[in-house]
């Protein structure tokens, strides 16, 4: 049994029969993590993809344990754990409109061994950096010179100090940057690391896993449930990978002293339940705390504070400080999304959805165009997750459905695919839509090979859509699926009848010279290749398959013509080029058109002086002249 379903097990029974939580032993005590990086894992771990995030900072010597915290960032609402009654207490909220704007982060500061609030502002890049939770003084603004949603904020004692300083994590390439110099408006970046296992879902996280002063940071992959805590910030440093067994994906990591013993171990938190999973023992021991949170509906996230001392009062909501971007309502962000998606941007649509979908993971919307995002990035488990997600919001939602219909057919996954598509048919909003639906239908029929069931729905849809060229093209391509070459051409001739105008009828050509040479129709193929501007992969097969003809009937200079127009449409340094050529020179030979071989021979001779072919060729031509001459 893993130690997080044990840990599990005790929360279901503490909330059956309420128990205090058991006070633990502060005594001071090497680190679990240390032997674990003394020995680290032969094997870089592998990560998926599915980006939260939470930045704790860990620096202090051993004393008090670390105070729990849990704040919404839709909200700004920030409640911290009583030590003494062990309930979470509202200590401050904010207000203003731009809150979804910001990524909240936490560090002392100043060097007193008390945890502040911070804000990062990813579009403009800056750092606002404030002394305690109630923010009544802004000690720093900073910027590391690195802007965009891409990055995400994290803090820690870089250097052994005793003041925190900031740091940023890319979660598209894994790099993270760090700087202790908090007093400059452009701060210095000092270091650079970066984790080489890196893929799109890891969640930074940092803290002193040693117990030697100085913070080092960890990366946690939500799908595989597994922690990476690294030894140093150095490159190439090494690593050992920690597992947590039965995780929800959804669950936010955290770090902190847990037991006030001068070293940071990790920890989850389940924002459905309530209930935070801390560990400090190794792997298959029994881990010590679970804590219960009672809590409002919404999502939360986890924090740890060192220092923390519970005000007598609650502040006035207060306003977020100006910066350089207007707030942006859900709507406006979805649109921003799909305008990326759309433009072919996705890394960027990528960091905009995981920004959208962080601020507010209980919007369908955003879980909708998060997995979309995540589609074209071929991160299939990520868009998997978005999209059921957003179907369990709604599970009527024909976008949602159709998306995962989509999903299954890129992964060919072609049953999934069709159940998706079928739930979809009877919520078609309009006739283009039915039609897709369907079209999508025989698709996955035909490579479940139910090639009949998918030619009879192509059948009904001629009559059903006749103005729609679709129907006889997905018709041409249920029979290419069979290798019905002659029933192809014929759907495919049928629609260019039908729509002479249409912009795709030089593609709709294209195919049907693909099922001629099929058909070893070649000269007609040809015709049809020549026909259309540019060159095409097709027209080369044809010219190549023409030129085989001519000169199994012997038609030796017919088949010199079409190898040199085979060439001449490819680059000059080519494989085929060289094929073809040296075929054109061979049958020169052979035919006794010396001069024209002899000048072919020299000419690919100073492209490809080694080549064995092109020096017999021109040996040759020289052989017969020599033979001739003595004749």
């Amino acid at each position: 049994m893993s130690w997080l379903t044990r840990l599990k097990e005790r929360f279901n029974k503490s909330q059956e029969e309420p128990a205090p939580v058991e006070e633990l032993d502060s005594e001071h005590e090497s680190s679990p993590f240390a032997a674990l990086i003394e020995t680290p894992e032969e094997t870089s771990p592998e990560f998926n993809d599915n980006v939260k995030d939470v930045f704790v900072i860990t620096d202090a010597a051993p004393s008090e344990p670390d105070t729990l915290g849990i704040i919404n960032p839709a909200t700004m609402e920030i409640r911290v754990r009583d030590a003494v009654s062990g309930e979470f207490n509202t200590v401050y909220r904010w207000q203003g409109p731009a809150i979804e704007e910001y990524i909240p982060i936490w560090g002392d500061w100043s060097g007193t061994g008390v945890t502040s609030f911070g804000l990062f502002h990813p579009v403009s890049g800056y750092f606002n950096l404030f002394s305690g939770l109630d923010c009544s003084g802004l000690l720093y603004r900073i910027t590391l010179d690195r802007k965009g949603h891409e990055w995400r904020p994290i803090a820690g004692d870089w250097d052994g100090d005793g003041r925190d300083g900031v740091g940023l994590y890319n979660i598209e390439d894994g790099s993270f940057i760090f700087c202790n110099q908090l007093d400059n408006a452009l701060a210095i970046v000092e270091t650079r690391f970066k984790n080489e296992n890196h893929r799109i879902g890891d969640v930074a996280i940092s803290g002193d896993w040693n117990g030697d002063g100085l913070d080092e940071v960890g990366v946690y992959n939500a799908i595989q449930g597994e922690f990476t805590l690294f030894e140093s910030l150095e490159a190439g440093c090494k690593f050992s990978v920690y597992p947590a067994h039965n995780v929800n994906p959804e669950w936010s990591p955290l770090s902190g002293d847990w037991r006030g013993i001068g070293f940071d171990s990790i920890g989850l938190y389940d924002n459905e339940s309530g209930a935070f999973y801390l560990l400090n023992a190794a792997d298959d021991q029994e881990p010590e705390i679970v804590i219960p949170v009672k809590k409002d509906t919404g999502y939360w996230k986890p924090f740890s504070l060192k220092g923390f001392t519970a005000p007598t009062t609650v502040n006035d909501p207060q306003a977020l400080p100006a910066d350089t971007r207007d707030s942006a309502g859900e709507s406006v962000l979805v649109s921003r999304i799909n305008g990326l998606i759309k433009a072919k941007k996705y890394k960027e649509a990528m960091s905009e959805a995981e920004w959208a979908f962080e601020a507010n993971p209980a919007s369908k919307i955003l879980s909708q165009v998060r997995g979309k995002a995540a589609f074209k990035l071929k991160v299939y488990d990520l868009a998997e997750i978005s999209l059921q997600n957003a179907l369990s919001k709604d599970a009527d939602d024909i976008e949602t459905l159709i998306d995962l219909g989509g999903l299954a057919e890129a992964q060919e996954k072609w049953d999934k695919a069709l159940l998706y598509w079928d739930l979809s048919l009877p919520k078609a909003k309009d006739r283009k839509q039915k039609y897709d639906l369907l079209s999508a239908q025989g698709r996955a029929l035909g490579q479940l090979g139910s090639y009949g069931e998918a030619e009879k729905l192509y059948q009904g849809l001629k009559k059903q859509f006749s103005g729609n060229f679709r129907a006889w093209l997905d018709m041409a391509n249920i029979a290419k699926m069979q290798r019905e070459w002659i029933l192809a051409k014929e759907s495919l001739q049928n629609c260019i009848d039908r729509f002479p105008n249409h912009r795709q009828v030089s593609n709709w050509k294209l195919q049907m010279a693909e099922c001629l040479l099929q058909l070893q129709e070649f000269e007609e193929a040809y015709d049809i290749y020549s026909s259309i501007p540019g060159n095409h992969p097709g027209q080369i097969k044809a010219l190549e398959a023409l030129a085989k003809c001519a000169m199994a009937s012997k038609q030796w200079n017919r088949a010199i013509e079409y190898y040199e127009k085979c060439s001449s449409l490819l680059p000059l340094k080519n494989n085929k080029t060289v094929h073809c050529r040296l075929r054109a020179g061979e049958l020169m030979i052979k035919l006794g058109r010396l001069d024209e071989a002899e000048t072919l021979f020299r000419e690919l001779s100073k492209i490809y002086p080694n080549h064995s072919r092109v020096k017999k060729g021109i040996v040759r031509v020289k052989n017969i002249r020599a033979d001739s001459k003595r004749s």
